[in-house]
């Protein structure tokens, strides 16, 4: 499982369209991805209370292709999965932001929790790379990249 999380304002997160927003997740080869269980969590703070949701995601597409590259490493053969939220996540979603009106917001953050469907036997860890979309016109954002992910054994 991994948890990363990215720090919003109001400004940004009242806009967010919840039927635009998708999540990017890519696995080296023989890493499963199990959408099901894959989630966005957004939390909010404000001067009126906190509240957090965890949104589940549907699969849109999988797609084969290549990340890494860097300086010190090879380009590595990943899986990359597309998803955007469920409708009842959507709903739940803008109950988050109609917060956003109901007192001075302090803090917004959304996290990707990732789990795996399956990995390669005696697998310990995998690369994984997590993009973020908010709007079609700002395009996807990484949350990480190229991070390392322990694998839980019952997955292998």
């Amino acid at each position: 499982m991994v948890m990363r999380s990215a720090s919003l304002n109001e400004n940004n997160f009242g806009f967010v369209n919840a039927a635009a927003l998708r999540v990017r997740v890519s696995l080296p080869e023989g890493f499963v991805l199990d959408p099901a269980q894959t989630r966005l969590g957004a939390s909010i703070s404000s001067s009126s209370g906190s509240r957090h949701a965890e949104l589940a995601l549907e699969a849109l597409s999988t797609k084969r292709a290549t990340r890494g590259g860097a300086m010190w490493s090879a380009e590595l053969a990943v899986t990359t999965y597309e998803m955007d939220l469920t409708e009842a996540s959507a709903r739940a979603l803008r109950e988050l932001q109609g917060l956003i009106a109901s007192g001075k917001v302090k803090d917004v953050q959304l996290e990707v929790k990732v789990r795996l469907k399956q990995a390669p036997a005696g697998a310990t860890s995998a690369k994984v790379w997590v993009d973020l979309m908010l709007s079609p016109l700002e395009g996807y954002f990484p949350l990480i990249d190229g991070g390392t992910v322990s694998v839980d054994p019952a997955a292998t």
